[in-house]
């Protein structure tokens, strides 16, 4: 779809086998094997909506109206009839339908083509969807112990894009609200009904058809103590699900499809606003990258600021002499990259650093790639040492033993806070503190995890700017998706060996942010200063893929670095929680 510009670098070479015996099988929460599921009517019915009424129609014998076709009900809305000609099928028939047991196991795949309700959308159902007059007999029914009373439901989650692990969202089968409606209507005599129109759609979501993810099974409630003992349930995030192997079409797929289940309940603007944002964010990141890139390379000498006197321009650099330029700021490079435990990902249990002091490429000729600096590089490599005895072995084949850069310490948990604040924090011999600029690769990851440890990056007074090295090789190519470690460093041809150990990753990943900044200041100069005489597109305002791009050439120097903290409003919330627990 996109030409040449999705096509990935060469993948990295395949590891060698290592003879390990064979992982044991993942032990989720309550386990997958533990879901309860209470009895209920069997039957041979299909999961999809479209094969529901066919299959009832096989095991009941008895004939079916004519189902006519209306552009108003999309596809899958078998079970919703015309006027004109009523359903033959019981309530009992279409509540058995609803019920049935879904032999899913905690986890698996929702079937496709099935539909959702957000289940924070289904209890707003009497506020926005019920008469005055109705309304007191319905409301009682959605209070949270009236909804699983004599009531089942099958609980399904999605997690969020970005937010995978700590935000996930609870659907459940639009089957199973209609049948809640219908014993409400035969109980009252009134005639509640999923509504049709523009808000029909809100009721019946449907996932996968892009190849983004499928919802995945929770369990099944019996009551309301039932119904809390799924939410305690915290699943891991399958690989199948990572969305960083979609392109960016589907991602953005997704992520519409998901903000208009939370816009179902909280009430958004969206109608076309949603995209534009999202477009205009493209930009904005795109241009961002390319000015990050700019600074990285006048922190290492390779350019300067832009200056309106400056009478002779440079045209090319050589990588066989020292750099043209003062290394700006002086500044310390700190990559981080942090491991955790497969079966709990949050648990930390490896930490590594490297680190690049500026000063120290004073007079040293960067080399082809930038691969004479790479000598420079200090690594460190923590373990920790009560849970130095994990491994992963299932989704990653996890290496803390291989630690090729020098020697691997083992650190008290209560001792790991004090560590990694000492390394932080570069000085001067006289004690000042050095500035610092954060490299990792996907960084806001390691970043929630040192959060995990206690540790705030963001409350660092060093800190100048933080460096996704992913986003700058992703600029550097104008791709559409981030590409992982390893395929980076294959198409920047460095060689590597036992990924996924901490201290081998914060290493690979500064060597090729160094190799990232040679190159692509190389190839800024080949192409030669920008023809000014030339007219200048607006890219903003262009329904162009390729916009944002650009970054002004020769002609701009990457401006000054703006730290910003995307959490910096939830954190602040919560210390005025702390601060005032009693809200008052």
């Amino acid at each position: 779809m996109f030409g040449d510009q999705n096509i990935w670098e060469k993948p990295p070479p395949s590891p060698e086998k290592l003879s390990t015996p064979a992982p044991k099988p993942v032990v989720r929460p309550h386990g997958k094997d533990k879901t309860s599921k209470p009895k209920v009517i069997e039957d041979c019915c299909s999961s999809s909506d479209e094969e529901l009424i066919l299959n009832l129609k096989n095991c009941t014998n008895k004939v079916l109206p004519h189902m006519q076709s209306s552009t108003k009900h999309g596809r899958g809305k078998g079970v919703r009839f015309g006027n004109i000609e009523p359903a033959t099928l019981s309530a009992a028939e279409q509540d058995a339908a609803a019920f049935r047991d879904l032999s899913l196991k905690e986890g698996e795949k929702a079937p496709e083509n099935m539909a959702f309700v957000p289940w924070r959308f289904l209890v707003r159902y009497p506020e926005m969807y019920v008469g005055k007059a109705n309304s007191p007999l319905v409301a009682p029914y959605f209070e949270e112990d009236a909804l699983f009373k004599n009531h089942h439901w099958d609980f399904f989650y999605l997690f969020e894009p970005d937010e995978r692990v700590e935000r996930r969202i609870l659907f459940v089968p639009t089957r199973q609200l209609d049948a809640l409606l219908r014993r409400i209507n035969k109980q009252h005599s009134i005639n509640l009904a999923i509504p049709g129109g523009g808000n029909e759609g809100k009721f019946y979501r449907r996932f996968g058809g892009l190849g983004t993810p499928l919802p995945r099974y929770l369990g099944r409630t019996s009551d309301a103590a039932s119904y809390k003992r799924i939410l305690a349930i915290t699943p891991l995030p399958e690989p199948e699900d990572d969305l960083t192997q979609l392109t960016q079409v589907q991602r953005d797929d997704f992520a519409e499809m998901v903000q208009k289940c939370k816009e179902s309940w909280q009430g958004g603007s969206g109608k076309g606003k949603s995209k534009k944002k999202k477009a205009d964010q493209r930009l904005k990141n795109r241009r961002e990258w390319g000015h990050q890139t700019k600074r990285i390379q006048r922190y290492m000498g390779l350019r300067k600021k832009s200056s309106p006197t400056a009478s002779k321009k440079l045209t090319t650099i050589d990588v066989n002499n020292a750099v043209p330029f003062e290394n700006e700021g002086n500044v310390v490079f700190i990559c981080v990259d942090v491991e955790t435990y497969e079966k709990s990902p949050r648990l930390v249990t490896e930490l590594g650093f490297a680190i690049l002091d500026t000063q120290d490429l004073v007079g040293l000729p960067p080399g082809d790639g930038a691969q004479h600096w790479f000598d420079l590089i200090r690594a460190r490599h923590l373990r920790i040492k009560e849970y130095s005895y994990m491994k992963n072995t299932e989704y990653v084949m996890g290496c803390p033993e291989s630690f090729v850069f020098g020697t691997s310490e083992l650190v008290p948990l209560d001792k790991v806070l004090k560590v990694t604040k000492e390394i932080m924090s570069p000085k001067l011999p006289s004690g000042e503190l050095r500035k610092v600029v954060l490299v990792g690769h996907d960084i806001s990851q390691d970043i929630a995890l040192l959060e995990s440890i206690d540790f705030d990056v963001y409350e660092m007074s060093n800190l100048l700017e933080v460096v996704d090295n992913q986003k700058i090789h992703q600029h550097r190519h104008r791709f559409y998706n981030g590409q992982g470690l390893g395929a980076v460093l294959a198409g920047l041809d460095i060689s590597y060996m036992f990924l996924h150990n901490a201290g081998n990753d914060a290493v690979y990943t500064l060597q090729s942010l160094l190799r990232l900044a040679v190159l692509k200041r190389q190839e800024s100069l080949a192409r030669g200063p920008r023809d000014k005489t030339l007219p200048v597109r607006d890219l903003d305002f262009e329904p162009n893929p390729e916009a944002g791009w650009s970054t002004g050439g020769e002609d701009t120097d990457g401006g000054v670095a703006e730290l910003k903290d995307p959490n910096s409003m939830q954190k602040h919330m919560e210390r005025m929680r702390l601060e005032d627990p009693d809200g008052e």
